[in-house]
């Protein structure tokens, strides 16, 4: 009774496994059916995660290492083979026997059965089959420490576009809004005109700043319709699907307290090199891959010495499928194989074993180097970020505050069109510098952690 029970909610356990596996993909599909669907960044890496072509590669890649594995792990098992035949004569089927003076006619049967069966395990090969399967295993771990590496470089990549879409989307949003203000401020001048107070040139003035700042609004909606094509290609999606992108997902501000915080865990340049190397699955993985390479090296050295193997077999043949027991012969057997002299073939493949290993210690200390250049570059660029964030800050403050007074002094008659219209620009280009300040700090900081090979 407990047998059945328990055999029960291990079906039911079973049957939720395969529902959600199965609802899963089903509801990512959702999320981007319908028009105008909004999607967050973590929604947006998901379906990366699930439809990106190269990681499908990857995971196939994974697959083929395995099967090396078990292919490896089988040279451990016998060879085993049967074999069933028949064959049927055709002509000259009576025979004549002569005896003396007499001749005797004999028919013979045409049919001919045959059955065998064998197997062979190799009992000691210099040790080819140890270094075969550790060779085998260290290269499975290697591809699926890529795999790993793979989804960290598909998150940044996805991280790195949303960012440029959600940054566009803020800047259309910031020209629009100037875009209101200016058409604001052209119909008080037109007012101002009927009445009398202002020149027609000043209407002029105003018309022509209002048209460069329509030029901008194109050109920050042209790069904003790219910067979000290039996201749905990377999310292995088509680059026309009508959706959206929580702006939200990425923060558009950050307090002076966090970015300490964060800098003063992140500062030491030595440190965040030793994570790095310590961390990062690429590196890992050309480890793995560096240790494959040297039991590769010892499996082919392993042909110098003799090969020694068991057999064993059984055969049978008869004209009627009969009699297995006395025409059935059963067989064992030791083998020995000494070689002496292969025409150089085994020292020609351990020279190329050699390349692979002195290739895979070069490829790892480039990738090594690599790594500690990337720290290094995204430590300053982090700096440089937070500078920036001071800089725009202050920059909008002062651009605020002047924009206000000039558009008083304005309205009084103390300050003229051509300046008003300067205040305008120093107020735009300062709300875009702030919102290109945040973005690039984000941004930075996303791209250290993920130099350093830290989960985000």
């Amino acid at each position: 009774m407990k047998y059945v029970i328990a055999v029960k909610k291990y079906m039911a356990e079973l049957m939720k496994f395969i529902l959600l596996f199965l609802f899963i993909p089903f509801s990512l599909i959702s999320q981007i059916s319908g028009p105008g669907a909004t999607l967050t960044l973590q929604e947006c890496i998901n379906i990366a995660l699930e439809k990106n072509f190269d990681l499908l590669i990857s995971e196939e890649r994974v697959n083929v290492a395995e099967a090396g594995l078990r292919s490896a792990f089988g040279e451990y098992l016998p060879t085993i083979s049967a074999n069933i035949g028949y064959n049927r004569q055709l002509n000259n089927l009576s025979q004549s026997l002569v005896f003396g003076d007499r001749v005797i006619q004999s028919n013979q049967n045409p049919n001919r059965y045959n059955a065998s069966t064998g197997a062979r395990l190799t009992l000691f090969d210099g040790f080819a089959r140890e270094y075969n399967y550790s060779s085998s295993k260290d290269n499975l771990e290697s591809v699926k420490f890529n795999l790993e590496q793979l989804k960290r470089d598909i998150k940044i990549q996805i991280y790195r576009a949303f960012t440029e879409v959600i940054r566009n989307s803020q800047i259309v949003r910031i020209r629009k809004e100037n875009i209101e203000v200016g058409k604001i401020d052209l119909e008080k001048m037109k007012a101002q005109y009927k009445a009398g107070v202002t020149a027609l040139p000043v209407i002029y003035s105003q018309e022509a700043e209002l048209g460069n700042l329509e030029y901008e609004l194109l050109t920050a909606e042209n790069n904003q319709f790219n910067s979000k094509a290039n996201l749905l290609i990377l999310m292995g999606l088509s680059p026309d699907l009508d959706v959206k992108f929580d702006v939200n997902s990425i923060p558009s501000e950050v307090t002076q307290k966090d970015v300490d915080s964060f800098y003063n865990n992140h500062n030491d340049e030595r440190e965040l090199i030793r994570k790095a190397l310590n961390n990062r699955y690429d590196i890992k993985s050309y480890d793995m891959s560096g240790n494959a390479a040297k039991s590769a090296k010892k499996a082919v050295e392993g042909s110098y010495f003799p090969n020694i193997s068991a057999s064993t077999g059984w055969t049978w043949a008869n004209t009627e499928i009969t009699e297995f027991n006395t025409r059935g012969n059963f067989a064992v057997g030791l083998n020995l194989n000494i070689p002496i002299f292969n025409n150089f073939r085994t020292d020609q493949q351990v020279q190329n074993a050699e390349l692979q290993l002195k290739q895979a210690e070069i490829e790892k200390q480039r990738l090594e180097n690599r790594v500690r250049n990337e720290v290094k570059t995204t430590l300053l660029n982090l700096e440089i970020s937070q500078k920036q964030l001071q800089v725009s800050e202050k920059s909008y403050q002062s651009s605020l505050k002047n924009n206000e007074s000039t558009k008083e002094r304005y309205r009084v008659g103390a300050a003229t069109l051509l300046e008003l219209q300067k205040s305008n620009t120093q107020f735009i280009n300062s709300q875009l510098n702030k919102v290109n300040a945040a973005y690039n700090y984000f941004k930075a900081k996303r791209e250290l952690l993920y130099a350093i090979g830290v989960e985000q």
